[in-house]
């Protein structure tokens, strides 16, 4: 339901691990622990336990640059709904802007491997007050690379 293809969104992700892995949670009583010592030696399982990482998915909304008026002023009250496996966030409403600065994080915690599974959306609307929201963009972000890195700064076109 794409309404224009003009604007961007600015945005970073960070991924902040919580200590433990999903595995660990699970087997932690099981696990002799020398086997995976020595995996790990060989470069067999640090991947596979980044991935299983329990954590945050921290999405830093920075701003936005060249949006479309959507009201009758020349303007937007825009916000974005972030959303990534099954769950969904809002940013707060820039009022009278098409260069909105939210400044703005938003956490989802779970496992690595289940945030890299599907991508993100991200989806911007125009708040109203007596009719149903506008949208205006929308894009979806693949965030294969924070399997290797920490963090990921990202513009997206809507």
């Amino acid at each position: 339901w794409r309404l224009s293809t003009q604007g961007e969104v600015q945005l970073r992700f960070a991924w902040k691990p919580s200590g433990e892995s999903h595995q660990e949670l699970q087997q932690r009583a099981d696990t002799s622990g020398w086997l995976g010592g020595i995996s790990s030696m060989f470069g067999g399982r640090v991947d596979q336990k980044r991935l299983q990482e329990r954590g945050r998915l921290r999405v830093h909304l920075k701003d936005g640059k060249g949006l479309l008026a959507a009201d009758l002023n020349g303007k937007a009250d825009p916000y974005v709904k972030v959303g990534i496996d099954g769950r969904e966030q809002a940013s707060k409403v820039v009022k009278r802007s098409l260069e909105p600065d939210w400044n703005e994080t938003l956490e989802f915690e779970g496992v690595l491997e289940e945030f890299l599974s599907a991508p993100l959306t991200l989806r911007v609307f125009d708040k109203d007050t007596f009719t149903r929201d506008d949208p205006m963009g929308d894009a979806r972000v693949n965030l294969d690379r924070l399997r290797d890195e920490d963090s990921l700064d990202f513009v997206e076109a809507l």
